[in-house]
This record gives C-alpha cells, sequence and structure tokens, in this order.
C-alpha cells in the first residue's frame, strides 16, 4: 500500500510540501489524498491521451489484484464446499432374532436416518433387505437397475446377490428415516464391502 503523504506529496504544487490530509474538512477521503473529487477523478481515467496521469498504472494494478483476489477467494469457498463430506447415515439396531424355524438365519431390524446430503458407500448384504420409508425421501439402486426416489409408505427390496450402488437423502435441507429388515445368516455382518 503506498504511503499516503508520499501520494499527496506527487500531486504538491512544486517546491510545495503537500500537509497531510484533513479529512474533517468534509471532502471526500480520495479528495483529502490527493485534491480531486470524484468527477474530476471519473474524467481524467476516461481521457487516457493525457500524459500526467500519475496513479492510471497503480489503478490497474489494485483493480487486477482486487480481481485475482476475488477469484482466489471463489476458488476458495467452491473448493470448500467440495471438500466437505458429505454426512454418514445413524443406523440404531432396534431388534435381532434367530428364527427358529429357519435353521441358521436370523431377522435383524434397523432404524437408519439419513441427515440431510447424506450419501452411503457402495456396499452389499449377503441377505434380503426389506426398506420401509418413515418421512423423508430417499434414493435407493443396486446395480443393473435404475435408482428409485422413495417418499413415506414406500418399500425397496435388495436380494443377497445385489450390489447396492446407491443409498442417499434425496434433501440437503431435511432428514429421512427409514427401517430396514434383513434376513440374513447368523453371524454374518449385516454390511459388507461390494467387491
Amino acid at each position: 500500500m503506498p504511503n499516503l503523504q508520499h501520494v499527496a506529496s506527487l500531486r504538491a504544487p512544486t517546491g510545495e510540501r503537500a500537509r497531510p490530509p484533513h479529512f474533517g474538512s468534509g471532502a471526500s477521503p480520495r479528495q483529502a489524498i490527493d485534491g480531486e473529487s470524484s468527477n474530476e477523478r471519473a474524467s481524467r481515467l476516461v481521457d487516457s491521451s493525457r500524459p500526467d496521469l500519475p496513479f492510471q498504472e497503480t489503478d490497474m494494478r489494485i483493480i487486477g489484484f482486487v480481481a485475482s483476489l476475488a477469484l482466489v477467494c471463489t476458488g476458495v469457498v467452491l473448493a470448500g464446499e467440495e471438500a466437505v463430506e458429505a454426512p454418514a447415515p445413524i443406523v440404531t439396531t432396534l431388534s435381532q432374532r434367530t428364527l427358529p424355524d429357519y435353521p441358521g438365519k436370523e431377522v435383524l431390524m434397523l432404524a437408519v436416518e439419513y441427515p440431510p446430503g447424506a450419501v452411503e458407500h457402495t456396499h452389499r448384504h449377503d441377505a434380503n433387505a426389506f426398506v420401509y420409508v418413515l418421512q423423508g425421501s430417499i434414493v435407493m439402486g443396486v446395480a443393473g437397475a435404475n435408482p428409485v426416489t422413495l417418499k413415506p409408505g414406500d418399500t425397496f427390496h435388495e436380494g443377497p446377490d445385489d450390489v447396492h450402488t446407491i443409498g442417499r437423502n434425496a434433501s440437503r435441507r431435511d432428514p429421512a428415516k427409514f427401517v430396514v429388515v434383513l434376513l440374513k445368516d447368523i453371524g454374518k455382518p449385516a454390511v459388507l464391502p461390494a467387491d
């Protein structure tokens, strides 16, 4: 940033030292610095044929710097938005029971909440999974099928060989809640890697 005393001295008549700006005089800060009103400055900047434009190069550098800074700040904000990881689903076990009529099998009932913007990773269950939506809207999909958007009261099924490729909250503003009932082998994890 240029020294204001130095800038003001550039505009002083020859042989006379410029006085420090006096902001209580009713002059604008720009006028107090270089003795020029904004209208005079605008007409001077428009008339580029005049050789007495001591501030034109500096003004262009400042404008360039401010424009560059604005672009960098915008990039940082956008990069910051991309860097924010989507919230994870909140899973609560409601019930887990073995099934005497089905040896080696159990039922696992889960309550799942997708916070706004939540996204699940690709996975599989090695089970029959039945989904019932309670609140909000979710998007579900398995490999080889089109994704579907589910609302309260809608259901979805995943088979033991399905790869769950899409599971997310359809809203970035509202949470979504659903119940999952899994019919699976006793002792096997509820969620397995997709590969």
